[in-house]
């Protein structure tokens, strides 16, 4: 098991700071953001940008755990020149984790829900990431992260199926799962099958819905879910997913970054010594 964090965390900090900071708080890795709001990397970054970073990481011993990226899905109905489009950008957010050396990339894969037929949404979806994965062979994986309002973990399962490629796996984001009330027991024989990563992210309910706090101070059971991956066999990352870019009002990455190194290492002894 290896230890990142987003740079959600560090909105509009740059790479270089980014990843110096994992260094100094004892991360292994770093998932970056591919995106034209405060980005680290936008589908538009040159090959000298991308080896810009490449290096930077090399220099810091800071390994790419994975990309953030935010690709947009056609609707159902969209003409056959967006489900292009939207090929040609997973082609493109794989051909930048391929040069950053990135592990995997987390990306859109649309929203069945509002699909006239969930079922052929899917289908066609699939058939994409299919028809990428069988063309690529730069080794990244593609993740998709469950979500409540899109795809909960059983209904990525399905995706997943459909796909039928190792290299195409689940972002387990446990968060959405008590947000979305799944059955954890179900929800656990999944993950570790499908999961590759894991966000770890914890929330309080409040009268207007929920907000994130400092992980175990809310209720998802974090830990749980790590057990449920494999504990210290966890062959993926555990990323600390701290959305200050969406949040303003969440500690800064000073506290935040350390906070979670210790928080884990806690869990971690535990789990060890069989807790």
């Amino acid at each position: 098991m290896k230890l990142s964090y987003s740079t959600l965390a560090t909105p509009g900090l740059g790479a270089e700071k980014s990843i110096k900071l994992a260094r100094k708080y004892g991360y292994d890795g770093i998932d970056l953001r591919v995106s034209d709001r405060l980005g680290e990397l936008t589908e538009k970054s040159s090959a000298k940008e991308i080896s810009e970073i490449r290096k930077i990481l090399d220099s810091e011993g800071i390994e790419a755990a994975g990309l953030m990226c935010y690709n947009k899905a056609p609707a159902d109905e969209s003409p056959s020149r967006q489900w292009q489009e939207f090929k040609d950008t997973i082609l493109r957010h794989l051909d930048i984790g391929a040069n950053l050396g990135a592990q995997s990339v987390r990306l859109s894969a649309g929203n069945p829900n509002n699909a006239k037929n969930r079922h052929d949404y899917m289908k066609r979806t699939a058939e994409i990431f299919s028809s990428v994965l069988d063309k690529d062979d730069s080794g990244v994986s593609i993740y998709i992260q469950n979500y409540y309002k899109i795809y909960t973990v059983a209904e990525f399962a399905e995706l997943a199926l459909m796909v039928g490629n190792p290299r195409f796996g689940l972002v387990f984001s446990p968060e959405h799962c008590v947000v979305g009330k799944e059955d954890f027991k179900e929800v656990f024989t999944i993950v570790k099958e499908i999961a590759g990563q894991m966000y770890v992210c914890d929330i309080v309910f409040t009268e207007s819905g929920h907000t994130d706090i400092l992980p175990g101070k809310g209720v998802v059971p974090i830990e749980d879910c790590i057990k449920a991956l494999g504990g210290n066999e966890f062959k993926g990352w555990i990323t600390f997913k701290w959305e200050k870019l969406w949040n303003q009002n969440l500690e800064d990455a000073d506290v935040a970054l350390p906070y979670f190194i210790e928080y884990m290492k806690e869990i971690l002894d535990r789990i060890s010594s069989g807790k």
